[in-house]
């Protein structure tokens, strides 16, 4: 269950926040999270789909499911 919280103007909590969507609908994440959870849990995508619904950005979760970002050239 996600609390809830009121926010004074201009307030902007990290969570609610994102530079595509200046203020995420706190409801629609809930929403979400409570659908992602209904589904049987695939550890391949289920963390994919969470950046999702807190609107990270794309190119991020792109290059997270490719895995070759950050990838050091040293085996170990």
């Amino acid at each position: 269950m996600l609390v809830s919280w009121r926010l004074r103007d201009n307030a902007r909590h990290p969570l609610c926040y994102s530079k595509t969507n200046p203020l995420i609908n706190i409801t629609e994440i809930e929403s979400s999270l409570k659908d992602l959870v209904k589904v049987p849990f695939d550890a391949d995508s289920f963390i994919f789909r969470f950046l999702e619904i807190y609107d990270a950005p794309k190119a991020t979760v792109t290059k997270l499911r490719q895995g070759t970002s950050g990838q050091s050239p040293v085996l170990g």
